[in-house]
């Protein structure tokens, strides 16, 4: 579980400090979906900064230097590669010809290793299972719609991808992950992040909840490009729907003495311990308890329809109420 944001001002009507102020609000807002590492990446005239800590937002300082007006941004909640090792934190840097990008990922890629090893990519101490769509994308030496589409096309898993070059061109591969997206044409700028509530809790705390909007929609399948003068072009790919191991083995053995619902979490990919350990994370800042979620689990939900009614907290509170009696 992490989050996505991001803010470009095409129209370039936002100085230093709304930019600073619109980003330190935007990420303490998705810290709520990851509070390891913290992250972004822009472009200053010729010079391509990423700039990422193993620390929550809230201890991160932001200070985009003047005339940057594309920010790409990640924070992040550990599920491969420590976080205190900063190469595994989000966004990771790519390199197609002469094209310079980041890469920033929110979802769980379970396919890493078997692609780096047929594709025989090279070994790196980057250990977060994103690093593979960024090693696929330079293996096809450009960065743009194709390049993106055959390497999405190959991963098995729940992702969204944001990717920004150097030429300020923003990217987004829409899978299974959540991701809003707002357009403020009077003012001139894009903002999105991974759910609509972050971004409203963004806006209201700006004071900008009132300001006219649209919400680009994208589904899983499209990949949009907003380039630095704000013009939107969208191409497609297709989503790889075969995952190759057991989805969520979970095997239910009753309640401990505290009362809290216990799984034995039996299966061979350590990555789906983390997936639901994630979800009990996540709901547990939205005011939820492990109870509720393997309540839920109990009844037949999977883990990735609990991820999406997480979105809609209200929504979640009437299915435990209704099937669960909380």
């Amino acid at each position: 579980m992490c989050s996505l944001f991001g803010i470009l001002d095409y129209a370039k009507n936002l100085n230093k400090e709304q930019i600073n102020v619109i980003l330190k609000v935007l990420a303490n807002k998705c810290e709520v979906r990851g509070t390891d590492a913290t992250g972004i990446a822009y472009n200053n005239h010729s010079k391509f900064t990423v700039f990422k800590r193993p620390l929550p937002s809230h201890k991160v300082k932001f200070n985009v230097p003047e005339g940057v007006n594309t920010v790409m941004g990640h924070t992040r909640l550990t599920t491969q590669g420590l976080e205190k090792y900063n190469f595994n934190n989000h966004p990771f840097v790519g390199n197609c010809s002469n094209t310079k990008y980041a890469l920033a990922h929110n979802g769980i890629i379970y396919n890493d290793e078997i692609l780096r090893k047929n594709h025989k990519l090279k070994n790196t101490d980057i250990q977060t299972d994103t690093y593979i769509a960024v090693q696929l994308i330079d293996k096809h030496k450009h960065l743009n719609f194709e390049s993106i589409a055959k390497s999405v096309e190959e991963l098995e898993g729940y992702f969204t991808f944001t990717i920004l070059d150097d030429k300020n061109n923003l990217y987004i591969a829409k899978g299974e992950s959540p991701l809003a997206l707002y357009h403020f044409k009077e003012y001139g700028f894009y903002i999105y992040a991974s759910t609509e509530e972050i971004l409203n809790k963004t806006l209201k705390r700006l004071s900008l909840n009132k300001a006219k909007y649209k919400e680009i929609k994208l589904f899983q399948g499209d990949i949009l490009k907003i380039d630095k003068n704000g013009k939107l072009e969208m191409s497609k790919y297709t989503p790889n729907d075969f995952i190759s191991i057991p989805r969520y083995p979970y095997k239910y053995n009753g309640y401990d003495d505290y009362g809290t619902n216990t799984y034995n979490l039996t299966t061979n990919n350590n990555i789906e311990c983390s997936y639901y350990k994630l979800i009990v994370e996540y709901a547990k800042a939205l005011g939820f308890t492990k109870k509720d979620i393997d309540q839920l689990i109990d009844i037949g939900f999977e883990i990735e329809d609990i991820e999406e009614l997480l979105n809609d907290p209200n929504e979640l509170s009437m299915y435990l109420d209704c099937y669960c009696c909380r």
